[in-house]
């Protein structure tokens, strides 16, 4: 009776070993993670990066660029500012699980992926840019480190010269501020908004040499995201200067109040504490973010 018990245990001890040794690594493709990445790909195309899948520590590296969860989610406003018609389609999405006795026996960094769950994204990114027109266009894999249901570690590999030099067209230098501004149009029809933004952006051209861009963009239904770029800081307080009482656009201005009402604002680059005083005491919400590093050509 011992033996036989001894039999079947060992049986089992093997049929079970050998259950464990079959486990592999598999790839699954429309799975849930898959369908996550996708879905927060879509928001920063819709320009309502919707970051919450990211855990709040992970390491993300776009090339060699390391940057933070912050960073990441600021992409998609920046690049909205930069590019028209962003695209960034499904392409090929899959999620693959790292199991197997092969792979723990592998060795180095291989080894190291074990138990590891990674979706992986290969895709077209493509925009058309705001500033020269041209369309850029950049063959990227994306890849997602999983834990649990947090994204903890994101690696985008792309070619980006052509970004770069976009990049630094709109940074302009060092001294350059770039404000968004975003309003409502206040219940006029499409056509007159549109003639009044046409003569806006003419009078802003022969008034102000110092003003590098005006530009106003349709954001949503009656919605307007006015982009302005001032070769520096005293460039801006010319401007508030000619739109102020007795200013040479002050009736224009005016008008321009009628048009739109302002949501928020966001100055891009370094602004002094008299400017940040001056814009909050127009009692417009106002975000600020300094310029970190950059350089022009």
């Amino acid at each position: 009776m011992k033996k036989t018990f001894f039999l079947v245990a060992l049986i089992l001890s093997s049929g079970c070993h050998n259950i464990n040794d079959k486990k592999q690594s598999s790839i699954s493709v429309n799975d849930n993670k898959s369908k996550s990445v996708a879905l927060m790909m879509k928001s920063y195309v819709e320009n309502k990066f919707d970051g919450s899948i990211v855990s709040e520590d992970c390491k993300i590296r776009f090339n060699q660029l390391e940057m933070t969860k912050k960073d990441f989610v600021g992409l998609g406003e920046v690049h909205h500012m930069m590019f028209n018609d962003i695209k960034f389609p499904e392409g090929w999405i899959e999620t693959n699980s790292y199991i197997g006795k092969d792979l723990k026996q592998a060795g180095g960094i291989y080894s190291d992926s074990y138990g590891q769950i990674w979706t992986n994204q290969w895709t077209t990114w493509s925009a058309v840019s705001k500033i020269t027109g041209d369309t850029l266009s950049n063959p990227s894999n994306f890849s997602y480190r999983w834990d649990g249901d947090k994204i903890v570690e994101i690696n985008a590999i792309f070619p980006d010269d052509a970004f770069n030099s976009e990049f630094n067209l709109f940074m302009g230098n060092e001294d350059e501020q770039i404000h968004v501004v975003e309003m409502f149009v206040n219940g006029k029809s499409k056509s007159e908004t549109l003639e009044f933004m046409k003569y806006y952006t003419k009078i802003m051209r022969e008034r102000e040499p110092d003003v590098r861009s005006w530009n106003f963009y349709e954001s949503g239904k009656n919605k307007i995201t006015l982009v302005e770029r001032y070769s520096n800081e005293s460039a801006w307080f010319n401007h508030v200067k000619n739109v102020s009482p007795n200013g040479i656009s002050e009736k224009e201005f005016q008008k321009f109040m009628e048009f739109f009402k302002i949501n928020n604002i966001t100055v891009h680059g370094d602004a002094s504490d008299d400017m940040k005083k001056a814009l909050k005491s127009f009692g417009f919400a106002v975000k600020f973010k300094p310029l970190k590093a950059g350089f022009a050509r």
